[in-house]
């Protein structure tokens, strides 16, 4: 397959988080040729720890990432649950709990593909789009931006968040359903201290009124990641006040929340790059326009907020999906959509399915609640910590996976086939 430089198809990302680089990545490879529009200024550093597996580190090991995905590893070593006190209830160690050997920090994420697409996408920073008019019988797409100018592309694409402008402005938010998860949840950087405990890992602090603390470990930055949930039935609007307003609805929620609560209000003041949100999954119907030429990826398609725990791995997967059907439907835009539907959406649909039980379980109102919570922990802990547990688990592991079998176990498709080998048509 070959493109003559004329002929390269011309695509709009708007979102340069993570499904937006990684759809680049792959459509430079195919030849087409790429711009991703990021409404911040720069690259957003830190935010919360990801990992990849299954389909999502398959994907890594198509793009030659493995490596470079492991050299920013945060340095977390496992996962421990305490109470306010600091008394701990269950400890796991890496590759055993919600740990894994692939934690990395979304922003460092982001970086990582950006550092991979610089050189053959185009980058334009501080802007985005604000109208798109689909011109189906051109076979093009308007798009208007806020800094007032307006471009023509061959396609677009919106890899923004779960409450996604661009896909507002492309006329698809109709066919999104916003699923409320019933809590809220933010996160945040603050400094160690010469005093702070389990500094090595996720430390999970469970507080009764509906509410825990979490700390992650960023060495490099030396900085933990704070974290804060609390239960909510609906929203209180929280998320739509200022960061000044959001962090003293934090101070005042967890005011007396012990050591671990006093450490974070101590530095949240200081915190630059507060995230608050009201969790909510987002269910659409639809990922594409009818004509083909616009499409959806990453969260503004399928978020299914952190309780997952796959939004990573579904964005790098999703994006390797998404763009190997356009390569292969490459002058039939409603086929690459089909494809794309069909190769995905039973997957994204499976993993959106929350654990029984979640997140109810994890908030507790009364202090005999939590406590009765930590305790099922420790059990747990108890259970998958056992030398006996991990020298049968990857017995147990595959004895489950014939019983109960996930499409989380089936392999990608395969577009080397579309893959531009000649750099010189490429760039």
């Amino acid at each position: 397959m070959t493109f003559p430089i004329a002929a390269k198809k011309s695509v709009l990302i708007s979102g340069g988080s993570i499904a937006g680089p990684a759809t680049a990545f792959w459509l430079n490879k195919y030849g087409f040729k790429t711009t991703i529009v990021e409404r911040w200024h720069e690259l957003r550093p830190g935010g919360q720890s990801v990992d990849v597996n299954d389909y999502g580190m398959e994907a890594i090991q198509k793009m030659n990432l493995g490596k470079a995905l492991k050299d920013r590893f945060t340095g977390e070593k496992g996962t421990t649950f305490t109470d306010k006190n600091n008394k701990a209830y269950m400890q796991l160690p890496i590759g055993y709990s919600g740990t894994q050997e692939t934690e990395i920090l979304r922003g460092d994420f982001a970086d990582m593909l950006y550092q991979e697409t610089k050189d053959e996408t185009e980058w334009i920073f501080g802007d985005y789009i604000t109208s798109v008019n689909e011109q189906e019988a051109a076979g093009m797409v308007e798009v208007e931006f806020n800094s007032g100018k307006k471009e023509v592309y061959d396609y677009l694409i919106i890899a923004e968040g779960a409450r996604s402008w661009g896909r507002k402005a492309a006329s698809l938010d109709q066919y999104v359903e916003y699923k409320p998860i019933g809590c809220y949840v933010a996160y945040f950087s603050i400094p160690f201290e010469e005093s702070t405990p389990f500094r090595d890992q996720w430390h999970i602090v469970a507080l009764p009124g509906r509410r825990c603390i979490y700390y992650r470990p960023d060495f490099k930055a030396n900085t933990q990641r704070a974290g804060i949930m609390f239960f909510s039935n609906e929203s209180k609007g929280y998320e739509k006040q200022s960061p000044e307003k959001q962090k003293a609805k934090i101070a005042e929620i967890f005011a007396d929340g012990g050591e671990n609560a006093d450490r974070m209000i101590k530095y949240l003041d200081q915190s630059d790059d507060l995230y608050f949100e009201y969790l909510g999954q987002v269910h659409a119907s639809k990922w594409s326009s009818d004509s083909g030429r616009v499409h959806l990826v990453g969260d503004a398609a399928w978020c299914g907020t952190p309780m997952i725990g796959m939004g990573c791995s579904l964005s790098i997967a999703g994006a390797y999906i998404l763009a190997g059907e356009m390569a292969k439907h490459i002058d039939d835009p409603k086929l690459a959509a089909k494809g794309y539907e069909e190769n995905w959406r039973p997957t994204v649909l499976e993993a959106q399915k929350l654990p029984p039980g979640i997140p109810h379980i994890m908030f507790q109102e009364s202090e005999w609640g939590v406590k009765v919570f930590l305790n099922i922990m420790s059990v747990v802990g108890f259970i998958f910590g056992s030398r006996l547990v991990r020298a049968v688990g990857p017995i147990i592991e595959g004895i489950w996976k014939r019983l109960f079998p996930s499409l989380s176990a089936n392999k990608l498709p395969v577009y080397d086939q579309y893959i531009i080998q000649d750099e010189t048509v490429r760039k």
